[in-house]
């Protein structure tokens, strides 16, 4: 994910990490690192879902090796500006029966897939902590979808949201 002169790039390793890296002139540099929780560390396991948005990146998890919970790890630029540090963890809590996995942010808002039901979850900031909006995100021919997500993927779009769906 790219926002501005940074990129979010996933590692797969044996835990679902990434590292922000900073164009500096015409190399990219090691800015931060933000980490997920464990996965199976096979050949090839999964990579988080993640976006970034000004100071703000975000990683998604589904459950974890370990049985962590599924989570979006919210992570904040350091004001020195070397680094980023943990803003927030976001768990379900019961919202939706899907959460996850996929992930956007833009301004205050995030958006987190959900189910087709309840729709795409959208979580705002206000005084530095998250609540999460009454309804979730529908596209008007959502009921026939046959997929049980809300999205199959979810973008910024400037201030927006942009999802696709299946749509007859």
């Amino acid at each position: 994910e790219f926002f501005g002169p940074r990129i979010l790039v996933p590692r797969i390793a044996c835990s679902n990490e990434a590292y922000v890296l900073r164009r500096i002139g015409a190399t990219w540099q090691p800015e931060g690192e933000v980490l997920g929780h464990s996965n199976d560390c096979g050949d090839s396991p999964a990579s988080p879902f993640l976006d970034m948005n000004g100071e703000r990146a975000g990683v998604f998890n589904e459950e974890g090796e370990n049985l962590e919970p599924a989570a979006a790890r919210l992570y904040r630029r350091n004001e020195s500006g070397t680094g980023w540090r943990p803003l927030a963890t976001i768990e379900n809590q019961g919202i939706d029966t899907f959460f996850g996995p996929e992930i956007a942010m833009t301004g205050p808002y995030i958006a987190l897939s959900g189910s087709r039901e309840r729709g795409t979850s959208v979580l705002y900031e206000t005084n530095q902590s998250w609540s999460w909006s009454l309804y979730g995100l529908q596209p008007p021919d959502d009921y026939l979808q046959p997929h049980p997500y809300s999205a199959t993927s979810i973008e910024r779009a400037r201030l927006l949201f942009a999802e696709r769906n299946y749509a007859f």
